[in-house]
């Protein structure tokens, strides 16, 4: 009888035996898993999906069964301003240093996440009239993250002239801005090419600028309000829309010229 494991092992073989289990029904639980929830490589959690016990599984699923599209134009741009704030805190230098546009931290990928799955839920399900309502309230905030990501949802529709120069008119104070949120993904490919290019003076100034406006951010007074239920709704309407469309394929990609860091 021929031996398996020698001959296997002659030729630099290895094969995991595994042994056959009998097929266990699934519990009640399993079977359908409770809405509202997402990786933690995606989002950070809620109060209510650190915690998994049941009263909290059965608000997720309430809150995710409600509809965000009926938030107001104003308040959502608050929620998403918050939800910009929170993640800018959870940054640190070190996790700007380490970014190389290959790997990022997980609060780097948060705010990534967050960001492209907000376009493909603008985008899909926004009509121009409320985009155009978004960049007005995004204006009063400071907030030119959103500015920058409204503004490329925007673009992705055909406009009339009349339109186009409204959008260009927000784009302007991309460029000089004072304070605010500033446009995330500007920041990272800005961090990017800085830690490339580690030998460069000009890079190196460029760096602590960088980590100069994160501080800058990350004290920014907010004074509305969010409550955790709000997180939560938003939170769970970016993971479904992710895995409707995945947030890789964006609508539209930004110019390059477009990228870069204005302090």
């Amino acid at each position: 009888m021929v031996d398996i494991d020698s001959l296997l092992k002659e030729y630099n073989a290895y094969v995991k035996h595994k042994k056959t289990q009998k097929s266990m029904p699934k519990k009640e639980e399993d079977q359908a898993p409770a809405l509202g929830l997402w990786p933690r490589d995606f989002l950070p959690p809620t109060k209510y999906t650190a915690d998994q016990n049941k009263t909290n599984l059965d608000k997720t699923e309430r809150i995710s069964k409600k509809d965000p599209m009926l938030i107001g134009n104003k308040k959502l741009v608050r929620i998403l301003t918050s939800i910009d704030i929170c993640l800018i805190r959870s940054i640190s230098a070190e996790d700007l240093v380490l970014f190389d546009g290959t790997s990022e931290s997980l609060p780097i990928s948060h705010i990534q996440n967050k960001n492209k799955a907000l376009k493909v839920w603008l985008v899909k399900e926004f009509d121009l009239d409320r985009l155009f309502k978004m960049l007005k309230y995004s204006l009063a905030v400071k907030n030119y993250n959103l500015i920058n990501i409204l503004a490329s949802c925007v673009q992705s529709n055909r406009l009339s002239k009349k339109k186009l120069n409204r959008v260009k008119y927000y784009k302007s104070f991309l460029e000089k801005q004072e304070g605010g949120i500033f446009p995330f993904e500007w920041m990272l490919k800005d961090c990017e090419d800085s830690n490339l290019n580690v030998d460069s003076e000009v890079a190196s100034m460029r760096f602590c600028r960088i980590v100069e406006k994160l501080k800058e951010m990350k004290g920014i007074k907010d004074e509305f309000v969010l409550k955790e239920r709000h997180k939560q709704l938003v939170f769970a309407k970016l993971w479904k829309v992710s895995n409707q469309v995945p947030v890789q394929s964006e609508t539209q990609s930004i110019s390059d010229e477009n990228l870069y860091l204005v302090l």
